[in-house]
């Protein structure tokens, strides 16, 4: 069927396809100093669910678009 084709031609490829080949390039980072609404914004305009968080150029954590909404739910 149209909707496996792709992902039957992964299957068939897989000793060939590296991470490099898939993997997106456009990167939206953030520090754990800024405003959460700052970041929603972020998140529904781009459509973006995780957004690294880093300090002094390494990876401290990930802020997910759940983690805001369950902030909101939950206060």
């Amino acid at each position: 069927s149209p909707d496996t084709e792709p992902f039957d031609d992964l299957l068939r490829r897989e000793d060939e396809i590296r991470v490099k080949d898939i993997m997106t390039t456009r990167l939206y980072m953030t520090s754990d100093d800024t405003p959460i609404v700052e970041v929603a914004a972020l998140m529904l305009f781009r459509n973006i669910r995780r957004i690294p968080v880093v300090q002094d150029e390494k990876l401290i954590g990930l802020i997910l678009r759940r983690d805001i909404v369950s902030k909101v739910i939950r206060g």
